[in-house]
């Protein structure tokens, strides 16, 4: 409870079930607040905050506004680099390619084939996925085991595989949207 108090100080925007979903259980092992300035981070990658923040400072998150929506998304709708990351989450859990995602590790495997299920009973996410809209397309924030698993069962993939696309699954999905805060007006006389 004290991780989730502090970071809805820090992020008076986000949504309670989305700060006990994405944030609470990395500041358990990471601790909370971030570094103020992630970029001279060493990491370079998905190690630690710079790369679960997707090497934004608190003061960019701060700055969106978030909203749940119901789409009907595609990987079209991803920025490339979240849509080559699904895709090779798919290639590592249903066809057993040898790719980051495969190292047993990562456990991505498990928590693939436990989502993956889960939406098959379901037909929906288990939990919100969390998007970040950029343009016209979306970049994916919290949620790519999720959006991997639903993909899949929807038939995006040309995988061969028992009962997909599953009929079951809704194309119209709930999802967290973050867009940046929009500038105020200035005021004129």
């Amino acid at each position: 409870m004290e991780y989730f108090i502090q970071i809805k100080e820090d992020l008076p925007k986000f949504h309670d079930d989305f700060i006990e979903q994405w944030l609470v259980p990395f500041s358990k092992d990471l601790g909370w607040p971030p570094r103020t300035d992630l970029s001279g981070c060493i990491c370079g990658g998905w190690d630690g905050w710079y790369g679960i923040l997707r090497g934004k400072n608190l003061d960019y998150w701060k700055n969106l506004d978030w909203r749940k929506e119901k789409i009907a998304l595609t990987p079209d709708d991803l920025v490339v680099k979240d849509r080559k990351m699904i895709t090779s989450l798919v290639l590592a859990n249903v066809c057993n390619e040898v790719n980051i995602y495969s190292h047993p590790v990562l456990k991505s495997k498990e928590r693939f084939d436990s989502i993956f299920c889960y939406i098959r009973k379901v037909g929906t996410f288990p939990k919100t996925v969390a998007l970040e809209k950029l343009n016209d397309k979306y970049r994916l924030i919290d949620g790519c085991h999720r959006l991997a698993s639903y993909f899949y069962l929807i038939g995006w993939f040309k995988v061969c595989g028992e009962d997909i696309p599953c009929l079951n699954v809704s194309r119209e999905q709930e999802y967290w949207i973050a867009e940046q805060s929009a500038a105020p007006d200035s005021l004129s006389d």
